[in-house]
This record gives structure tokens, C-alpha cells and sequence, in this order.
């Protein structure tokens, strides 16, 4: 985990996402010819928004972002 800070918090945290996303659409493609990028956008999108209500920005395999991620999808299926 890396704790935020800095005057552009959310310009870095963006900006960090970004090359996240690319980075693991790199290394899925690299097993596969074809992928569905979708999930992997919308955790680069969740980590932006949940480092703000954490103060902590986490990698896509750290458990803690799964537990996170699991419980923001459940909370969408159940409409709150």
C-alpha cells in the first residue's frame, strides 16, 4: 500500500491507475490473444475512487483491494 500525498493527489493517483491498467492489459494480453478489458478499467477506476475514502492506494492482486472490490460489486448488484 502506498499512502497518498502531494498537492495533486488525485492528477498522481489518476495518472499512477492509468499506467496500472496498462500494465496488466500488457501482461493479460501477453497469455492472450484476446481479452475483456472492462473489469480491469473498472479497477483502475474503483482504486482512484477508494484510495480517496482509504487514504491508501493498493495494487490490483493485494487482498485488501479484493475485499474491497467484492464488496462494491455486490453493493452495484444490490442497486445501493
Amino acid at each position: 500500500m502506498l499512502k497518498l500525498h502531494g498537492e495533486n493527489r488525485i492528477q498522481d493517483e489518476v495518472k499512477e491507475n492509468a499506467q496500472l491498467v496498462c500494465q496488466t492489459i500488457a501482461e493479460e494480453m501477453k497469455d492472450n490473444e484476446s481479452i475483456e478489458p472492462l473489469p480491469i478499467l473498472m479497477n483502475g477506476s474503483m482504486n482512484v475512487i477508494t484510495s480517496f475514502v482509504t487514504g491508501r492506494s493498493l495494487r490490483f492482486d493485494d487482498p485488501q483491494f479484493h475485499q474491497f472490490s467484492a464488496m462494491i460489486k455486490v453493493n452495484i448488484i444490490l442497486g445501493f
